[in-house]
């Protein structure tokens, strides 16, 4: 039985896999995943407000 992916598992020892093709990943993994991008959202957004309301406060002290 092949897993989802089209992936064939082949081990060699209990501890490592090696696999050919793409496995499905974990859910653990995906939730990770995407808890480290919102946090770089988050503070990429953040950079991005700074910015504006610095470049809208020097707009406003130049007049």
């Amino acid at each position: 039985m092949i897993p989802a992916g089209k992936a064939k598992i082949s081990t060699t020892d209990r501890k490592t896999i090696k696999s050919s093709g793409n496995l499905p990943i974990p859910h653990s993994e995906k939730a990770n995943a995407r808890g480290v991008i919102c946090i770089i959202n988050l503070c990429w957004s953040a950079k991005i407000y700074m910015r504006l309301k610095n470049f809208k406060y020097r707009l406003s002290k130049s007049y």
